[in-house]
């Protein structure tokens, strides 16, 4: 359930039978009590998600939502100049294939588990050609993570964001966390580069057995000194 959600044609005819949709300038926030104990505000009800198209979604700014922008069977879909405030996830798109989107330049304000949650699914789906781009994550939550990818990410670039720490327990806090959820799950060929990631954060690929298919070139600590535990493995521009 969403405040907003456009859901495309059947999945036969694919996202390709519903393009060019947008949604903009929409404010959506406190959706009230949690459901239950220990729930969100709101509980599962999501801000804003597209399903099965293809589109632009920015300008919005959602808050206190279980997932505050998402989809799935996505294609060509462009996220950006969004804000996110106080929900469970930022974004989240864990199902069918979801190809050529582009995350750019949002705001993920405190969210209580992940900022960016992308991949998943089965080994017969995919998260290919992703664009991660300026987008800035702060976190605040005791075992919160920035960005996590879950498998079947791949051919994709995560650059110049942002990620940082402005309160809670920050050794607690993940900045990336990329690993395989299910068998024969794998994120390979993406690319890192000048990415700045707070230096009392975590990063952790070593649950990723494809970590040196990566691309990692200039990622830096919010001062611009390098991260000795996720090195350059390239000596120019990746892309």
């Amino acid at each position: 359930i969403s405040a907003i959600q456009i859901w495309g044609a059947d999945l036969v005819s694919g996202p390709q039978a519903s393009t060019a949709n947008v949604v903009e300038n929409v404010i959506i926030t406190n959706p009230g009590q949690p459901m239950r104990s220990g729930s969100p505000p709101g509980g599962g009800m999501d801000g804003i998600s597209v399903n099965n198209v293809g589109g632009e979604i920015r300008n919005n700014d959602v808050e206190r939502y279980f997932i505050a922008y998402g989809g799935w069977a996505m294609e060509n879909v462009w996220f950006h100049d969004n804000i996110s405030r106080d929900t469970y996830y930022g974004f989240n798109a864990d199902s069918f294939n979801n190809v050529g989107i582009t995350l750019q330049s949002n705001q993920f304000i405190h969210p209580a588990r992940y900022g960016i949650v992308i991949g998943g699914g089965t080994p017969d789906r995919t998260f290919d050609k992703w664009n991660v781009l300026r987008n800035v994550v702060k976190l605040n939550a005791k075992g919160s993570t920035a960005i996590i990818l879950r498998g079947q990410v791949q051919n994709s670039a995560f650059t110049e964001n942002t990620i940082e720490s402005d309160g809670g327990t920050a050794h607690d806090q993940v900045a990336i966390f990329s690993y395989p959820s299910g068998n024969g799950l794998a994120n390979f060929n993406n690319t890192f580069q000048d990415n700045h990631l707070d230096k009392a954060l975590t990063v952790n690929f070593s649950q990723d057995p494809n970590f040196n298919t990566n691309c990692r070139f200039k990622n830096r600590d919010l001062q611009g000194n390098p991260r000795q535990d996720f090195p350059d493995n390239s000596p120019t521009m990746c892309r």
